[in-house]
């Protein structure tokens, strides 16, 4: 389920399935667009995505992806995932990504693409596609290494392993760690900080420095039909499986 709201020309889009740690569904993944469409026509100044339960978002729906089973299914769900990934980064309003604890998978690639990430201590950081054998895209893995350099996102990708909210500071995937007693404050000055600035220089801003991210390197392209048919595969499908009897 993914709320959203507009309050103190705040938009608030808030991940909201706390019985598995928000892990977003299709469905979800679909609505976002929609969502970051509506706050940005909305009074808002700024968007805040976050989740409920203590977690932010913990990736993948497994679930989900053990019923894919045709070509057309891999591709209606990646592209889904690429969609909201792209409408979150070429959202026109700063968007601020609020975090406490997971972080994994699609939870750390749309926190990626959102403009500043702000994390509890308590938050947890993983892209571990690998241990499902799923692909990501050019695209998705450029903005990634653009944040904590190319070095850093494949120790990141080729490890699968899950990071401290510490190491995310260090190796430049978050801006700031937050103690959990100061945290919601914490985040709502910088809120504040960035909603007492003039709009109009913040969105064009906001645009020169995507831009930039987006020359700085040529990277080789992954197919997207490679990447789709990376969810139709065996070993997903075992390794879904396998995580399941764990």
């Amino acid at each position: 389920m993914l709320d959203y709201f507009v309050s103190d020309s705040t938009g608030h889009i808030i991940f909201n399935r706390p019985d598995c740690h928000n892990a977003i569904s299709l469905s979800m993944w679909q609505q976002i667009p929609e969502v970051v469409n509506v706050l940005c026509n909305s009074d808002a100044k700024v968007i805040v995505l976050s989740g409920s339960g203590g977690s932010f978002a913990s990736g993948a729906d497994l679930s989900e992806l053990q019923e894919i089973t045709s070509y057309d299914q891999a591709k209606e769900y990646w592209l889904s995932i690429k969609n909201a990934l792209l409408s979150v980064k070429a959202c026109s309003l700063p968007v601020i990504a609020k975090i406490e604890g997971a972080c994994i998978g699609g939870g750390c690639l749309i926190a990626s693409v959102a403009d500043l990430r702000y994390a509890s201590e308590n938050a947890s950081f993983g892209i571990p596609i690998a241990k499902l054998g799923i692909l990501i895209d050019e695209e998705t893995i450029r903005l990634v290494s653009s944040l904590i350099g190319i070095a850093n996102a494949k120790e990141l990708i080729f490890t699968a392993e899950i990071i401290s909210a510490k190491t995310a500071y260090s190796i430049g995937l978050i801006n700031t760690v937050i103690t959990k007693d100061k945290f919601d404050q914490y985040v709502d000055q910088r809120i504040a900080a960035v909603k007492k600035n003039v709009l109009n220089s913040l969105v064009y801003t906001k645009i020169l420095i995507n831009n930039m991210k987006e020359n700085d390197a040529n990277y080789n392209e992954i197919e997207e039909d490679s990447v789709i048919k990376s969810y139709l595969s065996t070993e997903l499908q075992k390794r879904i499986l396998a995580a399941d009897e764990s």
